[in-house]
């Protein structure tokens, strides 16, 4: 759903710039195009109290949309797939449009880094949300209150996970994200951040 939805607007909005005004409002649209102008010096004027102060906001903001995610899947799971298809929705088109707009590496070589952890937390978050509408759709040999305790149980991890995948999300996009070295080298780390998550969970943290 989120990849799903993320792909398509993003295909959409590239032969069809003005799609774009379909999913994002001018305000926001404004704001996106003055955060990732290139030759902007916005991000110039952030100091350290800023990268302080913009970290507390990306824990509060991201793991914010986690737990709603992940809650919502109490709506017999469509309130995750909702949150995950309204999330790919929007990115898909702030990325097309800021393609449109010549503005594409200021956007790409900010969100390349911490996006592995933060995209990835959020699909998984809506994963365990999903968990717990299955329990009530279909809980199998158990009363649905006694399934949905299962599914909690089982889910409960993975939100642990989200909570320290979207706590080095907000450290990467605060203090890391934002300083303008050469494209190539923030290329360079946002593979890396990529390599690593996705390391992580395909290959480690199982059990025999």
């Amino acid at each position: 759903v989120f990849a799903g939805s993320l792909g398509l607007v993003w295909i959409l909005v590239l032969q069809q710039p003005e799609l774009v005004y379909a999913v994002i409002d001018d305000e926001m649209l404004e704001t996106m195009e003055y955060m990732y102008e290139p030759g902007s010096s916005l991000r110039e004027q952030r100091d350290a109290s800023d990268d302080i102060m913009m970290f507390g906001h990306y824990i509060s903001n991201n793991i914010g949309i986690a737990f709603r995610t992940f809650a919502s899947g109490l709506f017999l799971g469509v309130g995750s797939m909702m949150i995950m298809l309204f999330n790919g929705t929007l990115f898909g088109a702030i990325a097309g449009h800021l393609m449109n707009i010549g503005s594409h590496e200021p956007f790409f070589t900010f969100v390349i880094a911490h996006g592995a952890p933060e995209l990835t937390a959020i699909v998984l978050a809506g994963g365990a949300g999903l968990r717990l509408g299955m329990s009530l759709v279909a809980p199998g040999p158990y009363g649905r209150l006694e399934a949905l305790k299962l599914a909690a149980s089982d889910a409960m991890p993975v939100v642990y996970g989200c909570f320290f995948l979207l706590l080095g999300a907000a450290f990467i996009e605060a203090f890391w994200s934002p300083r303008l070295f050469a494209p190539e080298v923030k290329y360079a780390v946002g593979t890396v951040s990529w390599i690593l998550v996705i390391g992580y969970l395909f290959l480690a943290g199982r059990r025999p």
